[in-house]
């Protein structure tokens, strides 16, 4: 999975979990994702 960023300020972000269902079958599912991006000055 690929996060596209445009960074503006420094920190610490949380990345939301991502889920996707089939919609007449939720037997299939995804969630995936989460965790953290820390940003400092270089």
């Amino acid at each position: 999975m690929t996060y596209l960023i445009r960074v503006v300020n420094q920190g610490k972000f949380r990345k939301p979990v991502i889920g996707a269902e089939a919609m007449y079958n939720p037997e299939y599912h995804s969630y995936n994702g989460g965790g953290m991006i820390t940003v400092v000055k270089k």
